[in-house]
């Protein structure tokens, strides 16, 4: 399955966040648990459901990640290559 697939199930946008994520999982899990929803098809969509969370979450957060350890990157170069006295005018 594609990402876009996993956004589908989920119904959610490409550019939505951590917490949309877990809040779309939490209300579409509470609908197609098998305990709850007695379709014969709720099993396989609680699992399609499950399976798009988990990936959408890491696949998010590894993003959020990236992000912050590129900012790291930048602000350490910053201070090695700069020497203080510069820094400090700025």
């Amino acid at each position: 399955m594609q990402l876009k697939d996993y956004y589908t199930i989920l119904e959610l946008t490409p550019s939505c966040s951590i917490e949309e994520i877990k809040q779309a999982y939490r209300r579409l899990a509470k609908k197609y648990h098998p305990d709850v929803n007695k379709s014969p098809n709720a099993h396989q969509k609680f699992i399609e459901i499950s399976e798009a969370y988990e990936v959408l979450l890491h696949e998010t957060t590894a993003n959020v990640h990236q992000e912050q350890q590129e900012q790291y990157d930048y602000e350490a170069f910053i201070r090695e290559v700069i020497p203080p006295w510069i820094r400090y005018l700025l």
